[in-house]
């Protein structure tokens, strides 16, 4: 999990929290699709926010869990 300005910046905490997801892949012969990150105000409670979210993109995407994120010129194995 990482935090926007994870520094305070005079003393004020991060603004939100970024939870990078990672990527799909719902056909073996195409390659991974990322999706996007999870952003939530840094307050009381934002851990259940982030996986409340993770459940509705796996809902939404028809996955059962997500695999690491994907960059570049990604090739798959054949």
């Amino acid at each position: 999990m990482l935090r926007l300005f994870d520094w305070p910046v005079d003393g004020i905490p991060a603004l939100l929290v970024k939870e990078e997801v990672g990527s799909i892949q719902k056909d073996a012969n195409k390659p991974p699709q990322n999706v996007p990150n999870i952003y939530v105000l840094n307050k009381k409670g934002y851990q259940q926010e982030i996986e409340w979210a993770m459940k509705k993109m796996l809902e939404v995407y028809g996955v059962d869990k997500f695999c690491p994120m994907k960059s570049g010129n990604y090739r798959f194995e054949k």
